[in-house]
């Protein structure tokens, strides 16, 4: 067995076998309050981070994270190390076709 899977089998027994997607959509950020910005993707990515101790795996879909430039990217960065420190495993869900709010916000 990989060590993904063996990770994913820990958690599901310990935690919940429920997958987190994190898409940054302006709707999204809109729904919680925030600004479609650099600085609303900030404060989602912190309240998710916040979160995360419970779940097995969160699925960060880049295309929403990429419209905000190296920023969008750095901010993913960031979110998947925190994931990390709680052990939640990160899968990074990189296709374009099903993403209605990819294109760049900073353009």
């Amino acid at each position: 067995m990989s060590a993904f899977a063996q990770r994913w089998l820990d958690n599901v027994a310990r935690r919940t076998n429920l997958v987190l997607g994190v898409a940054p959509s302006p709707k999204w950020l809109t729904a919680w309050g925030l600004p479609d910005s650099v600085g609303g993707l900030g404060t989602f990515c912190a309240q998710i981070a916040d979160s995360v101790g419970a779940l097995s795996a969160v699925k960060l879909q880049s295309p929403f994270f990429e419209r905000f430039g190296p920023a969008g990217l750095s901010a993913m960065a960031d979110l998947a190390v925190a994931c990390a420190a709680t052990r939640t495993l990160v899968v990074v869900d990189a296709k374009r076709g099903d993403a209605e709010y990819w294109l760049p916000a900073y353009a």
